[in-house]
């Protein structure tokens, strides 16, 4: 009776040091994982490339970064340093910058918009994929062109006439972290005629037989905002061959591009050549440029 009662205290024993050893190592892992996870835990988020217009820079914060592990850096870094939204309206993606380890950086990627097809006295903008991002009254598009018109003309007039003790002046510090090439607004992006398209809602696509012509008008309007060379509008029609061509309209100037090939080639010839035929009515053919042409067409009107 007693060597089992001796039994019975050492296996108690034992079993109280399992217990005192399972207690101190889970205590030590709540410890390392409390401590891991404050030493890491993401405080400060800065929204940046975020217009408001759509979505706030909270909306953002709750799209990116939704679950409870994603307010780890640590984990953030490993599993999520972009989020793509591919099917959010207006929105693209989100990047994400690890600053330090309790602050993150989200850059904001907005759906684009490359040109906008006017129907019923209604222009309706859309993005690189033909999604309908805005929709607009003519008249609404006409003053937000004039504003941008006369905004720009008062940039260029103050950087010719600085005001009277603006020299010596520090100039304005740049965010470089984070710059976008094309980043068009709304005034910045070509009419486009010519597309038999009909009325529709926002985050619809416009329907066309060949969804990645869109994909050629992004590519347009990224050269004709590079240049500098905004035309009134831009036809498409078709040749004999069912293809789309495009034509510039600049005032009584229309600049024939032909089709999507050698595009960029084209714009650029176009954009030498355009200042030469201010004060002048006709057609300059470039369907036919190439990088070995010598001699383009003016065809002056009569």
């Amino acid at each position: 009776m007693k060597k089992k009662k001796e039994g019975r205290k050492v296996s108690d024993a034992r079993s109280d040091r399992r217990r005192k050893v399972f207690l101190e190592i889970a205590g030590a892992i709540l410890i390392a994982g409390a401590l891991f996870w404050g030493l890491f835990y993401i405080n400060t988020v800065e929204v940046v490339g975020n217009s408001g217009k759509n979505y706030t820079d909270q909306q953002i914060l709750e799209m990116t970064i939704p679950e409870f592990w994603t307010k780890n850096s640590v984990l953030l870094r490993i599993f999520r340093h972009r989020v793509e939204l591919k099917d959010i309206r207006f929105m693209d993606s989100v990047e994400v910058e690890f600053r330090s380890r309790n602050e993150i950086r989200l850059h904001v990627n907005e759906k684009k918009p490359v040109g906008f097809v006017r129907i019923n006295n209604k222009d309706y903008y859309f993005d690189h994929e033909g999604i309908v991002l805005e929709i607009m009254s003519a008249e609404e598009t006409q003053q937000l062109k004039q504003t941008a018109m006369e905004t720009a003309m008062m940039e260029q007039q103050m950087e010719a006439n600085p005001p009277e003790g603006g020299e010596g002046l520090p100039a304005e510090e740049e965010d470089t972290d984070h710059v976008q090439e094309f980043n068009p607004s709304l005034a910045d992006v070509p009419m486009i005629t010519g597309l038999n398209v009909p009325e529709m809602d926002p985050g619809l696509r416009l329907p066309l037989d060949n969804p990645t012509f869109f994909n050629t008008i992004q590519f347009l309007t990224k050269m004709i905002d590079k240049y500098g060379i905004q035309p009134d509008y831009v036809e498409i029609s078709e040749n004999t061959k069912a293809e789309r061509e495009m034509t510039l309209y600049y005032g009584s100037v229309r600049a024939a591009l032909g089709t999507d090939s050698e595009l960029e080639e084209k714009v650029t010839r176009l954009a030498a050549i355009l200042p030469k035929l201010q004060g002048r009515s006709g057609i300059l053919h470039l369907e036919e440029y190439t990088s070995e042409t010598i001699n383009i067409v003016f065809d002056a009107d009569m």
